[in-house]
Parts: structure tokens; sequence; C-alpha cells
């Protein structure tokens, strides 16, 4: 309650109506002008802007990025812009494809259907991305067949 978080890539808002709704405060980011005009229908504020480049000069106490990550390449940088976003003690929360049947379902789909080659990710993975040294923790959770969640807490 009273949180302000920031949705990278908030999409039509499918997130942020569960944010308000938890009395937080969103704001959101994302690369298509077309999902930021439904977020700011919605009421909510937020600009357009790439997971791999975005820069809002502020901090936020939650970072949620969830449904986007697979589509980059420089992981590592986008870790790293999200820590900058987040506020000493925050917490960033990343939802992942991972390796596994059903992911690499996922990824076949996008192929096929999409023309585009997404990233999976092992826990391994998400380990090597989070060696920076303003990580306080970091906790990862197998949350379906398909999903892997990220909680990293910043120092």
């Amino acid at each position: 309650n009273g949180e302000h978080i920031l949705d990278i890539p908030c999409g039509s808002g499918y997130y942020a109506d569960f944010i308000v709704e938890a009395g937080a405060n969103v704001y959101g980011v994302d690369l298509s002008p077309e999902m930021i005009a439904v977020f700011q229908k919605k009421g909510y504020n937020g600009e357009v802007g790439n997971l791999e480049t975005f820069s809002l000069g502020r901090k936020f106490d939650k970072v949620l990025s969830a449904g986007g990550f697979e589509f980059c390449k420089n992981h590592k940088k986008i870790i790293d812009t999200l820590l900058s976003h987040t506020k000493v003690g925050g917490t960033i929360i990343l939802l992942l494809p991972r390796k596994s049947p059903f992911g690499y379902l996922y990824k076949t789909y996008h192929k096929l259907c999409n023309k585009t080659d997404i990233v999976l990710f092992s826990e391994r993975d998400v380990v090597t991305l989070c060696t920076q040294d303003y990580i306080n923790s970091l906790q990862l959770h197998k949350c379906s067949l398909f999903s892997l969640l990220v909680r990293i807490e910043r120092k």
C-alpha cells in the first residue's frame, strides 16, 4: 500500500490493475505506443520506452518485468537498468520463461508463428546475470511448468 511500482513492459495494464487494487501507485513503460495509449486510457501514468534502453531518472520501491525479457538480447544491461530504477532495499520481480518442455513449446511457437527467436532461462542463467555487488539477495522459484519467478532485492 502506497508503494511506487514500475511496470515494464506494462502492455495494456494487466498487472497494473492488480497493483493499483492493492493500493500502490503504478507507472508503466512499454515499447508500443498503442499499448501505452490503452494503459493511459485506464487512468495510469506511463510512457513509451525500450526495456533495454529506458531511463526515467527516478527510483521505485518495486519494479515488475513480466513478459518482455525473453524478446531482448542484452539481459545483463537490462538487470543493471532495472536496478538503477530501484530504491535501496527495493525489489525487482521478473517473470521469465524457463528452460523446460513447456518453455521450448513457447519458444517454438514464437519461432514458427512470429518469426521471433526468444530466450529461455535456467536458474543458473539468472544467477550469472545477477552477480552485481548491489544485489542483496536473489530468490528463484519455478512457479509453473513454464515460468521462473525471480525476486531480486537491491542493496
